[in-house]
């Protein structure tokens, strides 16, 4: 009997798997096929890209506004758009790790905030939930 093969590369459909596990979606920066996609839907993206990068940084901004409202004060700044990854269907959501500072610390070190924010298809977004990431790096 001839071994049956995966119709795709187990190894890096399993990396993804974990890396969704491990960071909550926040992490990911495998691609998997894009027929496992209607599946699998955490999709990293590309920052290298500017219109990527703009709808990102316009996403994050809007997440460290809602911040600094929960948080009764003005108390971040957003310094960059670490990571951001997009999840599909049904709802458009995104995952991005973002830098910030502290208002008012010039020499204050940055701090990795984790943010959800959902993106309707009227470009309007809504804040599902933060935290500040348990590890250091972005």
């Amino acid at each position: 009997m001839e071994d049956e093969k995966d119709p795709y590369d187990r190894e890096t459909v399993l990396k993804y798997i974990t890396q969704v596990r491990n960071s909550f979606g926040f992490d990911v920066d495998v691609r998997v096929p894009s027929w496992l996609m209607h599946y699998l839907s955490f999709i990293p993206v590309d920052l290298s890209y500017t219109n990527d990068y703009d709808g990102m940084y316009e996403a994050a901004k809007f997440a460290i506004d809602e911040i600094n409202v929960d948080m009764k004060s003005k108390t971040y700044k957003l310094v960059d758009v670490a990571k951001a990854v997009a999840v599909h269907p049904p709802r458009i959501l995104l995952f991005l790790t973002i830098v910030v500072k502290k208002v008012g610390e010039e020499e204050a070190a940055t701090v990795s905030i984790q943010a959800i924010v959902r993106r309707s298809k009227l470009h309007t977004f809504e804040l599902h939930q933060w935290k500040v990431k348990p590890d250091a790096s972005p």
